[in-house]
């Protein structure tokens, strides 16, 4: 019967890091996908910004 339960922690703990690991993943391409986007985002505004400049001058 101990036995059975060690197995049962066991499998649940691996369960767990798995699935913890499976989150960790998703939250670092997450957070890469969200940098690419900034950085997007970042050289759009720099684009409009100098644009407008360029309006402005003439």
């Amino acid at each position: 019967m101990a036995e059975y339960q060690n197995a049962c922690v066991m499998t649940s703990q691996t369960q767990k890091e798995e699935l913890h690991e499976k989150i960790m993943t998703r939250k670092t391409k997450r957070s890469e996908t969200s940098d690419r986007a900034r950085d997007r985002a970042v050289e759009r505004r720099v684009k409009r910004e100098e644009a407008h400049a360029i309006r402005w001058r003439r």
